[in-house]
């Protein structure tokens, strides 16, 4: 019987039977390289585009406050990917008719978000 073994790198499948040993290895990577400064310019859009919608949106400081909280977490130096997609869907959420908005939200969240490799 073969052995199974979970770890880092790309996703590999090997033959996996009687008297066959095989490999898989499947890991989740950080956030895209994206710099800081490219998360903090994409950030101040998102605040820009709270400003300019604030007619539209349920909650326009809690809005405002969401946002300078991703800030504040992206900048941490430590950024929880949890509480940043909480507070990017709060935006969100707050605004589902603005387009510009969610799709920023949509644009920071992939940023952010650590995806498999």
């Amino acid at each position: 019987m073969g052995d199974i073994h979970f770890s880092g790198g790309n996703q590999n499948i090997g033959a996996v039977g009687q008297h066959a040993q095989g490999h898989i290895s499947h890991a989740y990577g950080g956030p895209p390289a994206a710099g800081l400064d490219d998360l903090d310019r994409r950030i101040a859009e998102l605040r820009e585009l709270v400003d300019r919608y604030a007619a539209w949106i349920a909650d326009p400081p809690a809005a405002r406050e969401a946002v300078d909280e991703v800030a504040e977490e992206v900048r941490s130096g430590n950024a929880r990917p949890g509480r940043v997609r909480l507070m990017l869907n709060a935006v969100a959420g707050a605004a589902p008719g603005v387009t510009a908005i969610t799709q920023m939200v949509q644009e920071l969240l992939r940023l952010v978000t650590p995806t498999p490799s």
